[in-house]
């Protein structure tokens, strides 16, 4: 009776103590599937965010959430992708202020509109690339 029990703790240690080499091996059929599908959906978003179309990245993301809820390690990429969305399409706009102030050096009203407009744009940059930074931190140490 004492070896029956040994064996079974033995047996237990051994399946408790094992290293999963497939971080996916525990996932349902229909999570490895949206998990497919979100890598699918994030890949699209890189695609569009290269190209410099923030906006269609962002609704790819947003969804790539509502269509495929149990995609984890997907949503998981998308946060950090919404953050680089955010970050270039606050970088553009940066430099789009930048380029109408330096083209209206004379109109004092009209620029001081615009250098509020950048510095506000400028801070926003700064948080997203700090927001940016933590993320991929936090993701590391998982």
């Amino acid at each position: 009776m004492k070896t029956k029990y040994l064996l079974l703790f033995l047996l237990l240690a051994l399946t408790a103590c094992k290293k999963q080499d497939d971080k996916t091996a525990h996932y349902s059929e229909v999570r490895a599937e949206m998990e497919v599908l979100g890598a699918e959906s994030i890949s699209k978003a890189r695609s569009l965010l290269a190209q410099g179309n923030y906006t269609a990245a962002r609704d790819t993301i947003l969804q790539m959430r509502v269509s495929y809820p149990m995609a984890l390690s997907a949503r998981e990429e998308g946060i950090l992708l919404m953050d680089s969305i955010d970050l270039g399409e606050a970088q553009t706009l940066l430099a789009n202020i930048d380029a109408q102030l330096h083209a209206v050096e004379a109109a004092g009203a009209l620029r001081d509109s615009l250098q509020q407009e950048y510095d506000e744009l400028h801070q926003k940059v700064k948080f997203f690339q700090r927001k940016l930074r933590y993320d991929k931190e936090k993701a590391r140490k998982r």
